[in-house]
C-alpha cells in the first residue's frame, strides 16, 4: 500500500513531471542532495505544481545556468538538472521507495515490454522506473517500458496508486516474452504451489501457467503430471525422478490444455505418456535364449505356445531376465506387450498361475484393443475355454501330462 502525505504527493508529482520524457538519471549524494538529470522537461507542467509551498531548497539548471520557474519564458528545457539540497529524511525515503534506480532490486530479465525484478519485501510496479503500485502477492516486481495511453494519462493526473486493471495486461506481456532460465526456476517452484492455493497471483493466470510450462520444458528436465496420474502411474513417475526429472504436479484442467502445446524450442511437453514412450524406446531387455531354459521353464513356455495354437494366433514370445515397467502397472511388472510380441519375465515361468494371468492379460489387449481391460479379459477367457473344449486332442494331451502346468490348466478349464 502506498501512503503519501499531501506534501509528499506534491514533491513526487514535481519529480515525475521533471522526468516525464523518461530519459533521465537520478542519484542521492552523501549530503542528502537529490540530483535529477532529464533530457527534456516541459516548463508548463512544472509550473502547475506548487512546489514552493513545501519550503524545500531546490535549483534547476539549463545549459549549466540556473533557471527560475516563475521567471523563465522557455517552453522546454533540454538536458536540464534538478537539485534538491539537504533534502529531509522523509523525502529521501520516499524517493528511494519510488525510483527503481535507487531500490537495489535485481533485474532478472529484460525484454521489449519491460523488466522482471527480484522483489525485496514487497512487489512493486514501475513505469519507466517510477513506482505506480505495489502488490502484496506478486512473485516479482516489474518495470513497464511501453506504457499505454491510459497509463500516461494516469501519470499526468498523478492517480497513484494505480488499480491492477491499469497494468495487468502489461505485466502479462512482460512475462510472456521471458525466456530466462532463472525465471523458469522461480515459476517452477510457484507452479508446485498452485494446487495447494499457496502460489503467487501471476501463476494463477492461465496464459502465464502455459508459458511457464513451455519455458520450463525447454530449459529444464521436467515432468508434468496430475494428482490422478500420480496415483495411476506412480512407479513410472518414480523412474522419471530417478533419471533426474524435476517433478511438477499440475491441475487436470491445465493438463488438458497441454496436448497440443509445444515448448519454446518447438518440442512436445513432457507428460507421463511422452516420458514413458521415450523410456520404453530406450529400455534394454536382457533376453534369454530358449535353449538355455531348464526343463520346468520350457514346460511353462510350451503351455503358452499351445494356448496360442488353440486361439490360432501367431505372435512372438520372448523371455527376459529384466522387465520394462508398464505404464498402467504399479508394483512389479512381469510381462509386457510390445507390437506383436509378448515378453515374459523369466522368474514367472515356474509359477503357473502368474504365467497364465500374464498371458491372458496381454493376449486380451491384443485381441480386443478397443474394449476395457475387464471386458477384453472376459472375451478372451470365454473364447479360450470354448476352443479348448472343442479340441479333443489337446484335452487328451493335457490329461496325459503330470506337470503342475497341466494340472493347473485342467483346473482352469
Amino acid at each position: 500500500m502506498i501512503e503519501l502525505t499531501y506534501n509528499e504527493k506534491i514533491f513526487l508529482n514535481f519529480l515525475l513531471f521533471f522526468i516525464k520524457s523518461f530519459n533521465y538519471s537520478i542519484e542521492i549524494d552523501n549530503n542528502n542532495n537529490l540530483i535529477l538529470k532529464s533530457f527534456s522537461v516541459k516548463v508548463g507542467d512544472l509550473k502547475k505544481i506548487p512546489i514552493d509551498t513545501l519550503n524545500l531548497k531546490y535549483e534547476i539548471y539549463y545549459n549549466d545556468l540556473p533557471v527560475k520557474l516563475n521567471e523563465t519564458n522557455l517552453q522546454t528545457l533540454e538536458t536540464s538538472t534538478l537539485i534538491f539540497r539537504n533534502l529531509p529524511e522523509n523525502y529521501i525515503e520516499k524517493v528511494k521507495f519510488f525510483f527503481k534506480k535507487l531500490s537495489n532490486e535485481k533485474v532478472i530479465e529484460e525484454n521489449e515490454h519491460g523488466e522482471v525484478l527480484l522483489k525485496n519485501n514487497i512487489s512493486k510496479i514501475y513505469v519507466h522506473g517510477f513506482l505506480v503500485a505495489t502488490e502484496p502477492n506478486f512473485l516479482f516486481s516489474y518495470n513497464i517500458k511501453n506504457p499505454s495511453k491510459s497509463i500516461f494519462q494516469k501519470l499526468n493526473n498523478f492517480e497513484i496508486p494505480f488499480k491492477r486493471t491499469a497494468y495487468v495486461n502489461k505485466i502479462k506481456n512482460i512475462l510472456l516474452y521471458c525466456e530466462n532460465a532463472e525465471i523458469a526456476i522461480y515459476l517452477a517452484d510457484d507452479l508446485k504451489k498452485l494446487i495447494s492455493g499457496e502460489s503467487h497471483d501471476e501463476i494463477n493466470w492461465k496464459n502465464i501457467q502455459i508459458h511457464a510450462i513451455k519455458l520450463l520444458n525447454g530449459l529444464n528436465k521436467v515432468l508434468f503430471f496430475t494428482e490422478n496420474e500420480e496415483r495411476e502411474y506412480h512407479d513410472i513417475i518414480k523412474i522419471a525422478q530417478s533419471k533426474g526429472y524435476k517433478l511438477i504436479m499440475i491441475s487436470e484442467a491445465l493438463r488438458k490444455s497441454l496436448d497440443n502445446e509445444r515448448d519454446i524450442f518447438g518440442n512436445k511437453i513432457n507428460s507421463v505418456e511422452r516420458f514413458y514412450k521415450e523410456y520404453s524406446k530406450d529400455f534394454q531387455f536382457d533376453f534369454v535364449e530358449i535353449d538355455t531354459l531348464d526343463k520346468e521353464e520350457k514346460e511353462g513356455l510350451e503351455i503358452i505356445k499351445r494356448l496360442l495354437d488353440i486361439l490360432k494366433i501367431k505372435i512372438t514370445i520372448k523371455i527376459s531376465n529384466n522387465m520394462l515397467q508398464t505404464l498402467d502397472s504399479n508394483g512389479t511388472t512381469e510381462s509386457c506387450l510390445i507390437e506383436n510380441q509378448i515378453i515374459f519375465k523369466r522368474e514367472i515361468l515356474k509359477q503357473p498361475e502368474k504365467l497364465l494371468k500374464q498371458f491372458l492379460k496381454n493376449i486380451s489387449k491384443l485381441l480386443y484393443p478397443k474394449e476395457t481391460s475387464f471386458n477384453a479379459l472376459l472375451n478372451t477367457s470365454a473364447g479360450l475355454i470354448l476352443k479348448t473344449l472343442q479340441t479333443r486332442s489337446y484335452k487328451s494331451s493335457i490329461k496325459s501330462k503330470e506337470s503342475i502346468f497341466r494340472k493347473f490348466l485342467k483346473k482352469f478349464k
